[in-house]
C-alpha cells in the first residue's frame, strides 16, 4: 500500500479548452495546490493529448487529482474512459457511473426501481395531449444548457423529434441542491443538508442557471426536519446506487411534500468561490482544504487499500 505523503498530479484543462467553459482557472488550481501541499507532494500539468507517452507520465504519480472537464472535442467522460483504460488512479467516479448519472433518460427507471420519484418521460403522443407546462432538455446535457420550458401551445416540434432530447412535466415546486462528499477518513460518504435554489425575481417557472431566470442559494431554507432528512436519504441512496465515488451534487424539487429527483452531477466543479459544492461544504464547517483532502483519502482508500485487499483475498 502507498503511504503518505503521496505524489499527486493535478490534471486540468483551462475553462477555454473545455466544452462547457467550466470554472477551471488559475485561482482554482492555486487553491488546489495550497490545499494539497499541506500534506502531499504536488505537480501540475495541463491535459493535452491521449497518447501512450502522456499516459506513462501520469502513471509516475500515486494519484491524479482530476479536474479535467474535457478538452476541445473530448468530453469529461472521454477523459475518464482514457484514464480508466490506462489504469491511472484518479479522483473521479468510474466511466460507467458517470454515464449512468448523465443519462436523464435512464434516471426515471433507476429511481422507480428504488422507490424514488422523478418527472416521468413523455412520448410524442403524450406531449401533444399534455395540458400544462413541460420541460425539454438534452438527454445527456449538463450545466442546465439546452433547456426549454413550454406548454401545449408552444411545442418546439423540431426539438421534441430529436431523439437526443427528452420531455418531462415541469415540476412547479421548490428546488434544492444536495451535496454528497467523502467522510473524513475517505471510507464512506455523507450527505450535507439541502440548500434552496431561489430565483432572484419571483417567477413561477425557472431553471437554475438558465436564461429562464437567475438564481441564488439560500443556505438556511425553511424546511421541516423530516423532509430534509428524507431528501438527504434519497440523494445518498442514489449516489451509492449509481456507484459514484467522492463527490456528487443532485438537484431535486419538492411539490406537495413529494421529492422529485431532477439531475445528478457526477463530477461537481470545485472552483472555491464560484462553485456550489465547495460553498455548501464551507457553510457546513468543511474548509476547502479539508474537502480536497477528503477526496484524496477517498480515492487512496479505493485504489490502494480495497484493491490490495481484493488481490490478497
Amino acid at each position: 500500500m502507498k503511504s503518505f505523503p503521496l505524489n499527486i498530479l493535478i490534471l486540468y484543462s483551462d475553462s477555454a479548452f473545455t466544452p462547457w467553459k467550466e470554472n477551471i482557472n488559475a485561482h482554482t488550481i492555486t487553491s488546489l495546490v495550497q490545499a494539497l501541499s499541506l500534506q502531499h507532494h504536488v505537480t501540475i500539468t495541463h491535459f493535452n493529448c491521449m497518447d501512450e507517452c502522456f499516459a506513462s507520465f501520469l502513471k509516475r504519480f500515486d494519484l491524479v487529482y482530476n479536474v479535467c472537464y474535457g478538452f476541445d472535442n473530448y468530453s469529461q467522460t472521454d477523459i475518464v474512459e482514457w484514464l480508466d483504460e490506462h489504469e491511472i488512479p484518479h479522483t473521479a467516479s468510474s466511466l460507467q457511473a458517470q454515464l449512468t448519472a448523465q443519462d436523464k433518460g435512464l434516471l426515471p427507471l433507476l429511481c422507480s426501481e428504488m422507490g424514488l420519484h422523478t418527472p416521468r418521460l413523455l412520448d410524442t403522443e403524450e406531449i401533444l395531449q399534455f395540458k400544462g407546462t413541460m420541460l425539454l432538455k438534452p438527454r445527456f446535457g449538463s450545466l442546465h444548457r439546452g433547456i426549454h420550458i413550454f406548454n401545449e401551445q408552444q411545442i418546439p416540434f423540431n426539438l421534441i423529434l430529436d431523439r437526443e432530447n427528452i420531455v418531462q412535466p415541469y415540476i412547479n415546486g421548490k428546488e434544492y441542491t444536495v451535496a454528497v462528499l467523502p467522510t473524513e477518513d475517505g471510507d464512506g460518504s455523507i450527505c450535507l443538508p439541502p440548500v434552496e435554489v431561489v430565483p432572484f425575481e419571483q417567477k413561477e417557472k425557472f431553471i437554475a442557471g438558465n436564461a429562464s431566470g437567475k438564481t441564488y442559494i439560500n443556505y438556511e431554507p425553511a424546511i421541516e426536519k423530516s423532509l430534509r432528512e428524507r431528501i438527504m436519504n434519497h440523494v445518498l441512496r442514489l449516489h451509492r446506487r449509481i456507484g459514484l465515488r467522492g463527490m456528487s451534487r443532485t438537484d431535486v424539487r419538492v411539490l406537495d411534500n413529494k421529492v422529485y429527483i431532477l439531475d445528478v452531477n457526477a463530477m461537481p466543479n470545485i472552483e472555491p468561490k464560484q462553485s456550489f459544492l465547495p460553498n455548501i461544504g464551507y457553510y457546513n464547517g468543511i474548509t476547502y482544504a479539508e474537502l480536497v483532502n477528503r477526496m484524496v483519502n477517498c480515492f487512496y482508500q479505493y485504489y490502494y487499500h480495497r484493491q490490495t485487499e481484493n488481490s490478497t483475498a
